[in-house]
C-alpha cells in the first residue's frame, strides 16, 4: 500500500517504525513544525520527524493542512498528530484515513485518554484503530485491542505498551483492510478525555491516598510544596491505616519512605525530587536532608 503518515511526539514514533519496516511504501511523513524547547528555547525536532529523516522520507511541516500534493494514496495513517485533519483529506485516499487512538473508543475520545484512564482508576484501557471522519474520534471501530491497566504502570509504561500494541494492530488492520467490517460507535458510552491543564499537576492531599497515588502514576510525577520548596513526588503507596492528623502532615520518615496524611490512609512517599535536583529514593534524600522532612510538618494544601 501507498501510505502517508501523520504523528508528532514519541508515542508515534514506534508506529512509523512498524511501517517502515514493513512492505507498505510510506510516500510522506506530516508531523508539526519544529517548536523551540529547552532553556536555549531553539528550535527542535520532534521525534516523528528524526526517524523519518533518519530514512530519508519526505517530511512535511505545515502549520495548517490546506493542501494535500499527493496522487494515488492507499491511506492516510494518523497517530498522535495534533492538527486537524480537513475533510478534504479525510476521503482523499482510497481507503480513508485511520486513526491508531491509545483507549478503547467511545470511551476518552479527545486530547488525554492515556492519562485520563490512570487518573480515575479504570482498570483497562486498549487500542482502537478507527475510520476518521468530522467529528472528534467519532469514527467506525475497525479494530481494538484491551489491555489490563497493572497497579504498576504508569504514563511512562502505559505509553510504551500503547504505542506497540497499536503499531502491531495497525499492521493487522491493513493486512485485512477490505475484510474488516466497521463498527459503529455507541455515542451514548462515550466519554472525553479532556486537556491536561498544569494545575492538575498538584497534590490535594484532602484527596484520598488512592486517588493522590493514581494522580502520582498518571503525571509522573505529581508535586506538592513544603516549606515552599517544590517537591515532586515520583512514587508512593497507599498504607491502609486510618488517621486524624490534618491532610498533607508527615507522619513519619524513614528508609521505607516518608508517611504523609491524606483525607483517607496515608500515602508513602517512596520516591522524589528536590527542586535543582534529579529523583531519588527517599533513603538517599534522607542522608542529607532529613530535617526538611521532620514529623508534624505539614505539606502545603490547594486553597
Amino acid at each position: 500500500m501507498r501510505i502517508i503518515f501523520a504523528g508528532t511526539p514519541e508515542l508515534a514514533v514506534p508506529i512509523l517504525d512498524a511501517l517502515i519496516q514493513s512492505p507498505h511504501e510510506i510516500v510522506a511523513v506530516y508531523t508539526q513544525p519544529d517548536r523551540p524547547a529547552g532553556r536555549g528555547r531553539q528550535l527542535h525536532e520532534s521525534p516523528v520527524k528524526q526517524l523519518a529523516k533518519k530514512y530519508r522520507l519526505p517530511v512535511f511541516q505545515p502549520e495548517k493542512l490546506r493542501e494535500f500534493p499527493h496522487e494515488n494514496i492507499d491511506v492516510f495513517v494518523v497517530a498522535m498528530y495534533g492538527l486537524l485533519i480537513p475533510e478534504f483529506i479525510l476521503f482523499n485516499p482510497k481507503y480513508g484515513c485511520i486513526n491508531v487512538h491509545p483507549s478503547l473508543l467511545p470511551r476518552w475520545r479527545g486530547a488525554a485518554p492515556i492519562v485520563r484512564p490512570l487518573l480515575v482508576g479504570d482498570t483497562e484501557t486498549g487500542v482502537t484503530i478507527m475510520k476518521m471522519e468530522k467529528g472528534l474520534d467519532t469514527g467506525d471501530i475497525l479494530l481494538q485491542e484491551k489491555y489490563l491497566i497493572l497497579p504498576s504502570d504508569n504514563i511512562r509504561t502505559l505509553q510504551a505498551t500503547l504505542s506497540t500494541m497499536g503499531a502491531k494492530l495497525l499492521l493487522t488492520t491493513l493486512a485485512n483492510l477490505e475484510n474488516i467490517t466497521p463498527q459503529k460507535q455507541d455515542d451514548t458510552l462515550a466519554t472525553y478525555a479532556q486537556k491536561i491543564e498544569k494545575s492538575e499537576y498538584q497534590i490535594n492531599w484532602l484527596k484520598s491516598a488512592e486517588e493522590i497515588n493514581r494522580q502520582i502514576r498518571a503525571f509522573y510525577p505529581a508535586f506538592s510544596y513544603l516549606e515552599d520548596q517544590l517537591i515532586k513526588i515520583w512514587e508512593a503507596e497507599i498504607i491502609p491505616q486510618n488517621i486524624s492528623a490534618t491532610p498533607g502532615t508527615i507522619m513519619d520518615a524513614g528508609q521505607m519512605g516518608i508517611d504523609i496524611a491524606t483525607g483517607k490512609y496515608i500515602l508513602r512517599a517512596k520516591k522524589l525530587q528536590l527542586a535543582g535536583g534529579k529523583p531519588l529514593l527517599v533513603k538517599d534524600i534522607l542522608n542529607a536532608r532529613a530535617q526538611l522532612f521532620a514529623r508534624e510538618k505539614c505539606f502545603k494544601n490547594i486553597s
